[in-house]
């Protein structure tokens, strides 16, 4: 998360409204659950990323069927 800010949002950090891109994610609906799917894998994984890294739409779908499993 912290490389994101650095690398994506550097702009926004430079010009002083990168706070309000992180009040407005914190304030998503995704946020939380996203968050812990996000702990979920770290749990799960041996610390090694996938190859080759998923694309985001995919990660983003799998965090919807996690929370769409029982369980």
């Amino acid at each position: 998360m912290l490389w994101i800010g650095d690398h994506s949002f550097e702009d926004a950090k430079i010009e002083g409204w990168f706070d309000a891109i992180l009040i407005q994610v914190r304030n998503h609906p995704r946020a939380s659950p996203t968050m812990e799917f996000a702990d979920h894998c770290d749990a799960v994984s041996s610390l090694k990323l996938p190859e080759p890294y998923p694309p985001f739409v995919d990660w983003r779908r799998k965090v919807d069927l996690y929370f769409a499993s029982p369980g």
